[in-house]
């Protein structure tokens, strides 16, 4: 065996080693399990249950706010959006609006009480 085998091999051997710990040390993506919200799926109208069917239980119950002609409940659902560009995870909530237990609307969290004013003030319109 002569020298350059011995350094090929060293070389080759420090390569492998130095990727094995940039991999080992690259940070990975990691969110608690959360859930997914397949918004093809759902579909306004859908009764509380059917959509609850669909994406499970929610995170929380947000509120419930009871007018003179029914009731609107809000419930929080987190999902888990992927990065794939950067490979990074991140969670997002939205909220779910149900009138009188039917899907109304849904959209990221805003001041639940407004929005649910708001909402109701228009299904009064139609």
């Amino acid at each position: 065996m002569d020298g350059s085998f011995g350094k090929r091999n060293c070389l080759l051997l420090f390569a492998a080693v130095s990727l094995h710990c940039c991999a080992a040390t690259r940070p990975v993506a990691t969110v608690p399990p959360a859930q997914t919200i397949p918004v093809q799926r759902i579909d306004i109208g859908m009764s509380a249950e059917r959509v609850g069917g669909i994406l499970g239980p929610p995170a929380g119950l947000v509120g419930v706010k009871t007018f003179p002609d029914g009731g609107m409940e809000v419930r929080s659902y987190v999902v888990n959006q992927f990065n794939l560009l950067d490979d990074t995870a991140s969670k997002k909530e939205y909220y779910l609006y149900f009138w009188n237990g039917r899907l109304v609307r849904w959209d990221h969290p805003d001041e639940w009480q407004v929005e649910v004013d708001r909402i109701h003030d228009s299904l009064k319109r139609r």
